[in-house]
């Protein structure tokens, strides 16, 4: 197929690089993916876009001439600095969506999405999918809610997760009374781990540097939504060897604070390391080595790609119980083999949720440590990474389960 992909302008995309935002990375994979099952792959991006080895010959990038969101910020020390999303509205009115089999829209803004809507009743066609990689609640009001999905006898929106999927599927209901569809497969990563570890075979051993629970990764933006300073205290409480990768943003009263932390840090000598930009395939082979549990104590996550990072190491993730956090639903909805669940914690071979407890966090450590203990007898890192293989990989089927569905709602609208 030809596919058209629009990137949504907050961070830059680098295809076969590092993206630190779950968005970014999915463009990445997406488009990489597309190209080695055969698919042509024209990208609209930010200035800022960029190909790094011999991907600059197999995708098509046509560039706005500004750059990211978070690089202007970033330039002009503005916090709230805006993207005029007029520059990439006129570019796709530009190239036009007539040629292409599949369009694949990341963004959530309005604009855009009335942009595409019109092109595609111009033309009678039903070819755009909008991704939909945000909940509900980061749109904010009822009112923008129902402006972005207003579009959908053109356009089909596919929600990235089945508790996105849930969020926007009564939200649509309630103001259009049309069901928002998730793909089947819903988000993948690519199998980031090949090169990491060698095979299944008998003769191969893991032995991480640290035994399961012995070292804690977390992998994010440093802003409200990642509760990074929620993380360091867990941590520091802890006393569990941590890494931080991620990015300082222009979330300035969370940075600042999250930084006093790390300033604690070494004076002290905790065992928490911040480390910032890291290359991915660095990151995760740190990761592997070191047999670290990946935590994310987000106020609310539509997927959780580094939960699925994880799973592709073979290794447990730990988890709030936070319904607005799609990541625990990886390991309350893992029905194949034994869970314990308790009062204070659930526990599978997938990972850890903890839960709500009185007496704030000395207990909610106490019921960790209770929680690895469990673990550790429930533990099969074959079982991870198959689930991994089965749930989370990405494949063409993604692709065509797009395709699929945009056919079928032309189906349906022609009858």
């Amino acid at each position: 197929m030809n596919i058209l992909v629009i990137q949504s302008p907050f961070m830059p995309v680098t295809i076969g690089g590092s993206n630190f935002g779950g968005i970014e990375s999915y463009v990445d994979i997406f488009c990489r993916n597309a190209v080695n099952f055969g698919h042509n792959v024209t990208l609209i991006a930010t200035q800022d876009c960029k190909c790094l080895g011999d991907w600059e010959d197999k995708i098509t990038i046509i560039r706005i001439e500004a750059p990211c969101k978070a690089q202007m910020a970033v330039d002009s020390g503005e916090p709230k600095i805006r993207f005029k999303y007029e520059q990439l509205c006129g570019l796709i009115n530009k190239v036009g969506i007539e040629n292409f089999d599949l369009v694949v829209n990341n963004s959530d803004k309005v604009k855009v999405n009335n942009t595409l809507y019109q092109l595609a009743k111009k033309l009678d066609s039903h070819n755009v999918v909008t991704y939909m990689h945000n909940p509900p609640i980061f749109m904010g009001s009822d009112k923008t809610c129902s402006k972005y999905v207003q579009f959908m006898d053109r356009i089909t929106y596919v929600a990235n997760s089945w508790y996105n999927f849930n969020k926007w599927n009564q939200m649509s209901q309630k103001m259009h009374g049309v069901d928002v569809v998730t793909s089947i497969n819903q988000l993948r990563i690519e199998d980031v781990a090949k090169d990491i570890y060698k095979s299944n075979s008998d003769d191969y051993t893991y032995n991480p540097i640290y035994p399961l629970g012995g070292c804690i990764a977390c992998v994010g933006r440093v802003t409200e939504q990642k509760n990074p300073v929620a993380v360091y205290d867990f941590c520091r409480l802890s006393n569990i060897a941590t890494d931080f990768y991620g990015v300082l943003t222009q979330d300035k009263k969370v940075v600042d604070k999250f930084c006093e932390k790390l300033d604690s840090t070494r004076v002290n000598n905790i065992p928490f390391r911040f480390r910032e930009n890291f290359p991915v395939v660095e990151k995760l082979k740190q990761i592997y080595d070191r047999g670290a549990m990946t935590i994310s104590l987000s106020t609310w996550e539509t997927y959780g790609i580094t939960a699925a990072e994880s799973f592709a190491l073979g290794l447990p993730i730990v988890v709030n119980e936070n319904t607005e956090n799609n990541i625990m639903y990886f390991i309350k909805n893992y029905d194949e083999s034994e869970t314990i669940e308790t009062d204070t914690y659930t526990v599978n071979t997938l990972g850890i949720i903890l839960k709500k407890v009185k007496g704030g966090l000395p207990n909610q450590v106490k019921a960790f440590n209770e929680a690895v203990s469990v673990l550790r007898e429930l533990y099969n890192r074959t079982l991870v990474r198959d689930y991994f293989n089965r749930k989370c990989k990405f494949n063409n089927q993604h692709i065509l389960d797009f395709k699929f569905i945009v056919d079928r709602n032309k189906d349906c609208d022609a009858g």
